[in-house]
């Protein structure tokens, strides 16, 4: 059985694979929404978007 608390994905072998599948998962989302949506921007500012929206990811 798995949960999330405290934005943790827990198993209940205290295994972290679930949790690093979960934040892949959540990267490759944004990875997507970044590649779709920023292509026409400059670079200076996709450099910014993608540094504030992998931080969220992973902070």
């Amino acid at each position: 059985m798995e949960g999330r608390y405290l934005g943790l994905t827990i198993s209940d072998n205290m295994s972290w694979k679930s949790h690093v599948a979960a934040v892949n998962w959540e990267e490759s989302k944004t990875h997507g929404f970044r590649s779709r949506n920023l292509s026409s921007c400059p670079p200076s500012l996709i450099t910014r978007i993608s540094t504030t929206l992998v931080r969220l990811t992973f902070e």
